[in-house]
């Protein structure tokens, strides 16, 4: 068993972040104002994370006096939220709304109170806070964060804490809402319980926690009896039977989503657009042959 604290600075904001989560989803007015403490905390650690990633020496409040040996110790003066900000928009090129920033600095500002004098505000709109700031804070990762083999496993874990914040969940579809008007076809994610997996090139890809599996695994997830067939559309191996209620069902296909209530051919056992029987490939096939 390890006898040191250990983390880096990306492992520390990914810890934070997932006691933030872990948090929330216990509910109680406790469990919150820690989760508030720790968002802002893993927040902070991602922002400079992002800075680190440029050049370790940003993350120094005084570039010119960084140096190797104070950050292996950590004993040097950071910068502070606004300034990392700053240095993420202004030198790293990072783009943030104004609208995120009001919202980060507002979070920010009741995190302080929190943590240096006293608190007395709504639950409801803490958690709204919160849900804000979970949702700008995810983007965050998966939009400037370099290497996230490192944090996925925790970012999955993350989502699956967030799954019972419904202000978070709420928060979230609201600001995917324009990507799922514009798709055709839409699934679960086993994930994060949401009809937000939609098909881009092909592969699925979940919009809401941004979860990404194959076409096969997809079919098999939402097969009512685990046989894939051939779809008639696309040709993938990737159709399958769906059951919605007792009454009715259809086939669907996880690669290019076409769906429908096909036949299967009495020759080759392939699913079939046609009425006819066999189907017109076996039909060639016999004529040919004669």
């Amino acid at each position: 068993m390890s006898d040191r604290i250990k983390f880096n600075l990306l492992e520390n904001a990914f810890d934070y972040l997932l006691s933030a989560a872990e948090c929330v989803k216990k509910g109680t007015p406790r469990d919150n104002k820690y989760a508030l403490l720790h968002l802002v905390a893993g927040i902070e650690l991602l922002f400079k994370e992002r800075l680190a990633q440029e050049h370790w020496s940003l993350i120094f409040n005084d570039i010119d006096n960084a140096n190797r040996v104070a950050l292996e110790t950590g004993d040097f003066k950071g910068i502070d939220l606004d300034k990392t900000i700053k240095r993420l928009e202004g030198i790293v090129g990072v783009k943030l709304s104004k609208l995120a920033i009001d919202n980060i600095r507002k979070i920010r500002d009741l995190r302080n109170r929190i943590q240096h004098f006293a608190v007395n505000v709504e639950l409801e709109q803490a958690q709204s806070m919160m849900a804000i700031g979970f949702n700008i804070l995810l983007e965050f990762y998966h939009e400037n964060i370099k290497d996230q083999s490192i944090g996925e496993s925790i970012i999955g874990d993350i989502y699956l804490d967030l799954r019972h914040f419904q202000s978070f969940v709420d928060e979230r579809l609201k600001a995917i809402k324009p990507q799922i008007e514009i798709e055709k076809y839409l699934f679960d994610c086993n994930r994060c319980l949401n009809r937000t997996i939609a098909l881009q090139n092909g592969k699925p890809y979940c919009l809401f926690c941004r979860y990404e599996l194959d076409s096969e695994s997809l079919a098999m997830d939402i097969s009512e009896d685990g046989i894939l067939q051939n779809c008639p559309h696309c040709e993938q191996m990737t159709c399958t039977w769906v059951l919605y209620n007792n009454d009715y069902g259809e086939y669907v296909c996880t690669s290019c989503g076409e769906r429908g209530d096909y036949s299967i051919c009495s020759r080759c056992q392939n699913l079939k657009l046609e009425e006819e029987d066999p189907c017109p490939d076996c039909w060639e096939q016999i004529m040919s042959k004669d």
